[in-house]
């Protein structure tokens, strides 16, 4: 059943049980009627009792009989009033109070100060750096700490190199970083010696010819039968085929090697050649000369794009190993310029020490070939760089593919024919309006007419040349040009927390000190007690009332007759007396 709330009124009349009602009416009425006839039933023993004032006759024997009565008909009219009434009631009572208090005390205790000197002492406990500018014709001295380290050596590069090397590791000094800062010479200098031998650039005059042959095969097919590859006219080799191309280009490469001549295998992806350099210097090693002259051949005469990726290794923080791979990487392509490269058809790509830190190699690890610039030359093809000697000439070379790529022909792409150089003797060089006659003497070391004796011979005729205005220094088939007034910087990089004052002096000047010290400190102290009190209650009330009134009125109209009393019953009266007689 459901609440009284919600039920509807023909539901609330339906649970008021009318029907009930008027059968109450009803059955009154039958009990009415069942009274009536009890009692006439139960008069009869009066009127069967023998009375002394009728002379011991009975009221029957009189002739008296009970009435019987009955209700001939019945009228039943009854009505109803019906009330509801539904109440309800919701409070809610909210109450919140709270209290807080604090008593503290604070003490608070605070010094700075700072130290500072003009020859730029610093105390700190990061890492810091100064800038040293040294200029070309330098020879003085430059103090660190206190202590002097004299320029020493016939070139500026010579110089600023060996303070470069003796500085690292002393004075509380990690890293000295040499730069050369050359502006271009203007006019460019020019030549009247023949341009496949000779060749200047703003700061360069490179010597391209002397030295040994060298050449470069291409393996771009495993053939279907045996090569023979001719290196001169009394050395060839014969190779078959193999089960892949990698496995046929080694056995080219163990063939040639067999022969008496140097060989290098290049992978697809690998690098054509590698130039690797001193800790902390973007200098070009003397060893790489031939070989990068050899490589810029190679570039002009088949005009192929080339990569060239700057590395460093990753002693240093990460801004100076970026910027120093970078250097390197400018210095690998300045050095292919001036030997004939074309300039647009090298990439300069500069990757720090990100590669070395992918394979977490530790910091304190100083690797030389971590330290390098990779020349990259795309494509699917293996490569062999063939390096002869004195003994080992090549000539009349075959297969030749040096006239296009012919297919998937295998063979050389490139030689490298060692060329005389005696005809540029004579020859000059002008560099400011200048002429220099090129010399091929022999000189420290390097053989006469020989690349290097000609740069090496150009550098002194220069600087022996006041009026100018030009410092040259000489490095491997390269004469190397700055303005007098362009100097070398040397970067100096310290973890010391130790004071270093710098100074310098004939052409040394310190153009940016190690940073000031300072120092700072703080002691604070707070004391004190807290109390927060919070107090809340909540009072909801919920009732409901319910009220239902019925009320209603009835009324009964009936006839009421008597009856004589049934035959049979009167026969059951007769026997009974006659029995009671006998």
């Amino acid at each position: 059943m459901p609440d009284i709330e919600d039920m509807t009124p023909g539901e609330v009349l339906a649970d008021a049980s009318v029907a009930e009602f008027i059968k109450a009416l009803g059955l009154s009425i039958a009990e009415a009627q069942k009274a009536l006839d009890e009692n006439s039933v139960d008069q009869m023993g009066e009127f069967l009792a023998p009375r002394d004032n009728l002379g011991g006759k009975s009221l029957y024997e009189m002739g008296l009989m009970p009435a019987f009565y009955h209700y001939q008909y019945a009228d039943i009219a009854c009505s109803l009033q019906l009330s509801l009434r539904v109440a309800k009631d919701l409070s809610l009572g909210v109450h919140l109070d709270g209290s807080y208090s604090s008593t503290s005390t604070e003490n608070e205790e605070s010094n700075e100060s700072s130290s500072s000197t003009e020859s730029g002492s610093s105390t700190a406990t990061r890492t810091r750096s100064a800038q040293i500018s040294i200029s070309n014709t330098s020879t003085g001295a430059l103090t660190v700490g206190g202590e002097n380290y004299q320029l020493a050596g016939t070139t500026a590069r010579e110089r600023v190199e060996a303070l470069s090397d003796t500085l690292r590791g002393r004075s509380g000094i990690s890293r000295a970083i040499p730069q050369s800062e050359c502006t271009p010479i203007d006019p460019v200098p020019t030549t009247t010696a023949p341009a496949d031998k000779v060749i200047c650039t703003a700061n360069d005059v490179a010597f391209v010819g002397a030295g040994f042959d060298r050449g470069l095969i291409r393996i771009r097919a495993n053939p279907d039968a045996d090569e023979t590859y001719v290196l001169n006219n009394a050395t060839s080799v014969t190779v078959s085929r193999s089960n892949s191309l990698a496995n046929y280009a080694a056995k080219v490469r163990d063939a040639i090697q067999g022969a008496g001549f140097n060989t290098r295998l290049i992978a697809p992806g690998m690098p054509m050649h590698s130039v690797y350099f001193d800790v902390d210097k973007e200098f070009i090693r003397p060893a790489h000369d031939s070989s990068l002259l050899n490589f810029a051949g190679y570039m002009r005469a088949r005009n192929r794009p080339v990569k060239v990726r700057g590395y460093a290794s990753r002693t240093g923080s990460d801004p100076y190993n970026q910027r120093l791979s970078e250097r390197r990487a400018e210095a690998v392509r300045a050095r292919l310029v001036a030997n004939g490269a074309p300039a647009g058809n090298i990439t300069v790509e500069a990757l720090g020490e990100s590669e070395w830190r992918a394979m977490n190699v530790p910091d304190e690890t100083e690797m030389q070939a971590h330290r390098v610039v990779h020349l990259i030359v795309d494509g699917p093809d293996y490569y062999i760089w063939v390096d002869g000697d004195a003994s080992h000439q090549m000539s009349n070379v075959s297969p030749d593919q040096r006239a296009g790529d012919q297919g998937n022909g295998n063979g050389f792409v490139y030689l490298y024919e060692a060329v005389g150089l005696s005809d540029v003797a004579g020859k000059k060089v002008t560099i400011k309006s200048v002429d220099f006659t090129l010399r091929g003497a022999a000189i420290g070391g390097a053989a006469a007419e020989s690349a290097e004796a000609f740069a090496l011979n150009l550098a002194n005729d220069v600087n022996a040349h006041a009026s100018v205005r030009v410092q040259a220094s000489a490095s491997g088939n390269v004469t190397h040009l700055c303005n007098e007034g362009d100097s070398f910087t040397l970067v100096l990089i310290t973890s010391s927390s130790s004071n270093i004052a710098l100074s310098g002096s004939e052409g040394i000047t310190v153009t940016q000190e190690f940073s000031r010290s300072s120092s700072a400190s703080m002691v604070q102290q707070n004391t004190g007690n807290r109390t927060i009190a919070v107090g809340a209650s909540l009072d909801v009330r919920y009732g409901k009332q319910f009220e239902t009134n019925i009320t209603g009125n009835s009324t009964i109209s009936a006839r009421l007759v008597s009856i004589p009393a049934p035959p049979q019953f009167l026969e059951t009266v007769k026997e009974f007396l006659a029995q009671s007689g006998g």
